[in-house]
């Protein structure tokens, strides 16, 4: 039977193996913005990107599909498979309107945010509850971050947010 003599490059990667999985090191940016991240979310402090943008329903400044030219057939929310909506993230003018297409029996709309930091939402939030229908639109009056969600996947990533600016 031969044996088998440890190398001493596996040696040293099994020794740093505890390292790597650290769940924080405060020199580490990453884990350092995760850990405030997380610290936000679980006060429902208001979480900003870079831009300034809070952080709603994973919607980020860079994210928003801009729609504030066009027509209001182009402002349409429609199920993108069967747990994800298209656009999710999007801007739009005040006083232009956004019209949600879907089965509400299927996909329920709710306004807010399913999980997470809800700090830069903006109340009140015009979008009203759809249980049935297939169809529901409303324009909005004021600016702000008016974030949405199915009632049934909101926690697998169907969630969005209309951003309305002047």
């Amino acid at each position: 039977m031969k044996h088998l003599r440890p190398r001493p490059l596996t040696a040293l990667l099994l020794g740093l193996a505890p390292l790597a999985c650290s769940s924080h090191d405060a020199t580490n940016p990453h884990t350092a913005h995760d850990a405030a991240a997380d610290s936000a979310a679980d006060s429902g402090a208001a979480v900003v990107d870079g831009g300034g943008v809070p952080l709603l329903n994973e919607c980020a400044g860079m994210d928003y599909r801009d729609l504030t030219a066009g027509t209001d057939a182009d402002r349409t929310v429609r199920p993108m498979g069967s747990t994800g909506y298209t656009p999710r993230c999007l801007r739009v003018r005040v006083g232009q309107r956004v019209t949600f297409e879907m089965d509400f029996a299927t996909h329920p709309l709710v306004a807010g945010i399913p999980h997470g930091p809800t700090g830069g939402a903006t109340s009140p939030n015009p979008i009203a509850g759809q249980t049935t229908g297939m169809s529901y639109g409303l324009a909005f009056t004021a600016e702000g971050f008016f974030p949405f969600y199915c009632n049934r996947h909101g926690h697998v990533g169907m969630a969005g947010v209309v951003r309305v600016v002047p």
